[in-house]
């Protein structure tokens, strides 16, 4: 299944931390932290290949740039944090080129601090400059170095090509964007470029383009009253038989089948956990 990059994650640059019931999303990254701590039932979470079903108790980390997923089997109450990297300086610092040592934390002597932090974090969703939410940031932060260790292997090179093609593509998306344009605009070779991205993003560069341009649609579909040709060439689609197929590859349904579901405008997390049918 492929990952996707989670931009309104990197544009918000303010604490996120809200209790969750029946948490459920395909994969994704962004260049936040995020940490979910499971007060009930079970969770099944994914970080980076490595996949366990959490219980009460568990912590699941994913720092920068880490691909993760979560899926309820039945039932599951949990708190997630996610933590623009900004606001953490002195941990970015300490863990430069490198990442936590593992992805799960289980119950332990740190358990009641870990859930109290947390638990109070929910209250701050949405702050930028409070101190008091920063000190239990870094109490949580503390906890996980601590449990579970920062390993010192260094990222490669072609993760930070990823990155900066990936927030490239978020800007640039509906121009005329071609896998040769990006190769010399980044000094590879077309070929090359094609095989990295494939690799670590699980498709092509001209199928990623067009699930960015197929979410776009949605949005005009959701906010607007454009004619379904309209909406194609301002999606950025060549042709209304692509935007077809690419949207109903992504979601399921024809462009007028989902307009007649009256989305709310604001539905980000919906193109997310439709991601997998594609």
């Amino acid at each position: 299944m492929k990952a996707f990059f989670e931009l309104h994650r990197d544009i918000n640059n303010t604490i996120n931390c809200f209790q969750s019931t029946g948490n459920g999303c395909n994969p994704h990254f962004h260049s936040n932290i995020e940490i979910l701590y499971v007060l009930d039932g079970q969770i099944d979470v994914t970080v980076n290949g490595q996949s366990r079903r959490l219980t009460a108790g568990w912590v699941s980390a994913a720092g920068s740039f880490d691909v993760h997923a979560y899926s309820t089997p039945q039932h599951s109450e949990c708190i997630i944090l996610i933590i623009p990297t900004d606001m953490v300086n002195s941990f970015n610092i300490m863990t430069r080129s490198s990442s936590f040592a593992a992805p799960f934390m289980q119950p332990g002597p740190r358990d009641q601090d870990m859930a109290n932090a947390m638990e109070r974090l929910v209250e701050f969703s949405g702050s930028k400059d409070s101190l008091i939410a920063k000190g239990y940031i870094y109490v949580i932060l503390g906890i996980l170095a601590e449990q579970i260790g920062i390993s010192h292997t260094a990222r490669s090179g072609s993760d930070f090509i990823i990155r900066d093609i990936l927030m490239f593509l978020e800007q640039h998306y509906l121009e005329n964007l071609t896998i040769e344009a990006l190769a010399k605009r980044y000094g590879y070779h077309k070929d090359y470029l094609s095989r990295l991205f494939n690799a670590n993003i699980g498709c092509g560069f001209s199928h990623y383009v067009n699930i960015l341009r197929a979410r776009h649609a949605a949005m005009l579909l959701r906010s607007s009253h454009l004619s379904l040709e309209e909406i194609s060439y301002q999606s950025g689609f060549n042709s209304t038989r692509t935007f077809y197929r690419a949207f109903q590859g992504f979601y399921g349904m024809t462009p007028t089948a989902y307009r007649r579901l009256q989305v709310p405008e604001n539905d980000a997390d919906r193109e997310l956990t439709q991601l997998g049918k594609m």
